[in-house]
């Protein structure tokens, strides 16, 4: 049996609202940027994903944000809350990166926060994720 890659540190991210777009009713796309996405890259994986961080409330976190100190330290009822959305889009150019936000009403936490984010709104986020790539010599195949 193959071994796993030892897993990395998770990379956090803080991204800044550029800019919001209602889709459909009921589909939000939020555009992150700045320089919290300085070091932030995507590379060819079709199935890259943040995790983004929403903080617990009343809760003050270490600066700088360590989540793995938060991890060892804070007890977990306190570790940011965190939601996994894949990566609509990432353009390394203009530094800016797209997640599609479904809207539930006022229920979850993520939807919500994608209603009312507007530009200067910021979030910490983890990756990318991610690790499947199709194989370019399978492009043209088909099984019928």
């Amino acid at each position: 049996m193959a071994e796993r890659p030892a897993r990395t540190a998770p990379k956090t991210h803080v991204g800044r609202v550029v800019r919001t777009e209602r889709l459909t009713p009921h589909m939000q796309r939020v555009v992150l940027g700045g320089e919290g996405l300085a070091e932030f890259a995507a590379g060819e994986c079709t199935d890259h994903y943040v995790k983004l961080l929403f903080d617990a409330e009343g809760v003050t976190y270490p600066t700088p944000f360590d989540i793995q100190r938060i991890r060892e330290e804070f007890p977990r009822d306190q570790w940011p809350v965190t939601r996994t959305y894949t990566v609509r889009w990432w353009d390394p150019e203009a530094r800016e990166l797209a997640l599609d936000f479904v809207i539930h009403g006022d229920e979850g936490l993520a939807g919500p926060w994608a209603r009312e984010a507007e530009a200067g709104t910021t979030i910490r986020f983890l990756g990318p994720g991610g690790g499947y790539a199709p194989d370019a010599a399978a492009a043209g195949t088909c099984c019928r």
